[in-house]
């Protein structure tokens, strides 16, 4: 059931919750690309921040400084807070989806 389109829910990089759809938003701060294609992204908005798991099937590159909009779920990659996105779909960098 949709109780409000995604786009509206407010940026939840500070207040994440588990298993719950979320967006959050933010400005890229530096990117880390490994050998397999799989990357990382750590996004910062004021004092809050999360690293972006960008796993090469989504066919994306993300730019430092570059602003960026994500709808997914958080999870952990090594211990430290993430978000993982569903599919390139679900990505939007500086105001366009």
């Amino acid at each position: 059931m949709v109780k409000i389109p995604r786009e509206q829910l407010p940026n939840s990089i500070c207040a994440p919750l588990p298993n719950v759809p979320l967006k959050i938003q933010g400005k890229v701060e530096w990117i880390k690309r490994y050998k397999n294609g799989f990357g990382l992204a750590n996004v910062t908005n004021k004092n809050c921040w999360i690293l972006l798991k960008l796993p090469k099937s989504l066919g994306i590159s993300l730019e430092v400084n570059e602003t960026i909009t994500a709808f997914g779920f958080y999870t952990t990659y090594r211990g430290e807070p993430a978000f993982e996105v569903p599919s390139r779909d679900d990505i939007c960098l500086n105001g366009s989806c």
